[in-house]
């Protein structure tokens, strides 16, 4: 019998594509076709062959021939000569994989991730990931690399993720490359990959394959050596909306610090809450790029930038807070009832980072702000009075403020209301408005809005409920510097945590 058609999926926790070899490849069969065509009365020769090929596929697959089981798995995932059905198409790529089929091995593993055909399960997916990468796959080496270095399966080993993608770079797949420099330049050493203990397979090599890959190293602590440089923050904004579904595409033009500018894109994508866009407005602000100059503003982007759980917007913000004059000039504009001074003359003293007035003082100031419609204040007002945070406790204030700001035209407002309720009401009559209003929000860059979504897709509120969904929005938040986007990240993995040593991970 000639070898079945050589199917490959190749993916990274989405599908980035399927690839054939010998796309003429087929059963022994097609070598004594018939030549009747009155074979099978009112079928087409053809028709006839392909429905010999279903026969004979079918059999081999059921006589526990691995390659006849993943390419059977693989033809009901396309649905290619049979209906579409994901659970078919898990059994016989799992079957295969069980046999000691390296591709099928590396395919289950997908399937597992994304909670195709089976329950989501990303610790058996590692298993098969590693099965793959132990039996010499460069795709599967990649991927049990990535794994090293999230913190989320297994405990993060910089060592060990250079290792198993070094192995890939050696076999030709050229995502690794990039990767490695980024795991060097996070202190991974130069070291060879751990022995293997995993199955071994003789009967199947690795083919040429290409993956994309999705690779962000997640690390909350700020390298603090390099300078925040105009052309950083540029790429940050420019690298957050390439990733986002249906975002604005004008941020594309952003390939040098001249092309940061003020305009009406980024200041509605900080107005619903994106911490990239804040920091940029900051240094706009900062360095009057096409505008004046302006410190108290600057300072207040960068502020609410870090707010957001921005690394840039945390730095950049105590670097201008230690610049010369700049106390004494907020302090100057706030008894000349500048409002922005005295928005940001309030956040510090709740920061602990001015001590001329004290927290009652603060709070009044942040009151009599959002009374006189003041739009930071009445967003900061309704997040203190949700959370209990230097006010009592009111969630109806809450709401009401956020009604006030968006009747004055701000767009987080609706965002934070809807996450708000979802959260409360854990699955309210209109929840699939309010992801609805979240998925807007996704669109412009929120950060809070990809995070909710994820909670939303975790426990099935206003969407059907998807561990892969919620997986995905949570990485990318976090990626984004979201520590709550990790958190939950976190607890949904040791949901299914196994008790094995080789999955526990101490709290960092």
């Amino acid at each position: 019998m000639n070898k079945l058609k050589y199917s490959q999926i190749i993916l990274l926790i989405l599908l980035a594509g399927v690839l054939y070899g010998q796309s003429n490849g087929s059963l022994a069969f097609k070598k004594n076709r018939p030549q009747d065509k009155r074979y099978t009365p009112g079928l087409t020769v053809d028709m006839q062959y392909r429905m010999a090929e279903k026969f004979f596929l079918i059999r081999e697959a059921n006589a526990g021939n691995p390659e006849a089981q993943h390419e059977l798995g693989i033809r009901y995932l396309l649905g290619e000569e049979f209906e579409k059905d994901t659970t078919l198409s898990y059994y016989w790529i799992s079957r295969a994989a069980d046999a000691g089929h390296i591709s099928a091995s590396y395919n289950k593993g997908i399937f597992l991730m994304n909670g195709w055909g089976t329950k989501w399960n990303p610790f058996d997916a590692y298993s098969e990931f590693r099965n793959a990468a132990y039996a010499g796959m460069p795709q599967a080496q990649f991927i049990v690399g990535i794994m090293f270095t999230e913190n989320l399966i297994i405990p993060r080993n910089l060592d060990s993720a250079y290792a198993w993608v070094k192995k890939a770079d050696k076999a030709g797949y050229e995502p690794a490359k990039d990767v490695m420099q980024r795991l060097i330049a996070a202190g991974a050493k130069d070291d060879d990959a751990p022995p293997g203990n995993g199955k071994e397979n003789k009967g199947e090599t690795g083919s040429e394959i290409s993956a994309r890959s999705v690779l962000l190293y997640i690390n909350f602590d700020p390298d603090t050596t390099k300078p925040v440089t105009d052309s950083l923050i540029a790429k940050e904004l420019l690298d957050t909306y390439s990733r986002l579904p249906g975002s604005d595409s004008a941020f594309t033009n952003l390939t040098s610090p001249d092309s940061i500018k003020l305009d009406s894109t980024l200041i509605i994508a900080a107005d619903y809450g994106s911490p990239e866009a804040m920091a940029a407005l900051g240094r706009i602000y900062e360095k009057g790029l096409g505008t004046n100059p302006d410190r108290v503003m600057a300072a207040i982007w960068y502020l609410r930038a870090y707010k957001y759980e921005s690394t840039l917007g945390g730095r950049l913000f105590n670097e201008i807070l230690g610049s010369p004059g700049l106390i004494n000039e907020i302090e100057s504009r706030v008894y000349k009832n500048d409002k922005n001074a005295a928005y940001l003359w309030a956040l510090l003293t709740f920061a602990g980072a001015n001590y001329k007035i004290g927290v009652e003082d603060a709070k009044k100031i942040l009151t009599d702000l959002a009374a006189s419609g003041y739009v930071f204040a009445l967003l900061d007002l309704a997040q203190y009075y949700y959370t209990g945070s230097y006010f009592t406790r009111d969630k109806e204030k809450a709401a009401g403020l956020l009604n006030m700001a968006y009747a004055l035209g701000n767009n987080e407002a609706p965002v934070r209301k809807a996450s708000y309720e979802l959260r409360d009401d854990f699955n309210p009559k209109d929840a699939a408005l309010l992801v609805s209003v979240l998925d807007k929000g996704i669109e412009k860059g929120s950060l809070i809005a990809q995070t909710m979504k994820g909670y939303c897709y975790q426990f099935g509120i206003g969407v059907e409920q998807s561990f892969t969904g919620a997986s995905r929005l949570y990485m990318e938040a976090a990626n984004r510097g979201s520590k709550a986007a990790f958190s939950f990240l976190r607890k949904m993995y040791d949901s299914l945590r196994p008790t094995s040593p080789e999955f526990l991970i101490s709290e960092e």
